[in-house]
């Protein structure tokens, strides 16, 4: 169950990591012809 709990938490912890890295790029909108619209896992 721990294990689980530690997953989610680093989940979380990257979603709000890529949240802040677009709204410090100033990136909330971009093109839909834009390579960052896109999601692609990495």
């Amino acid at each position: 169950m721990n294990a689980v709990v530690v997953a989610g938490e680093r989940l979380l912890s990257g979603i709000d990591s890529e949240i802040n890295n677009i709204r410090a790029n100033d990136r909330v909108r971009v093109r839909e012809d834009d390579p960052d619209a896109k999601w692609t896992p990495s």
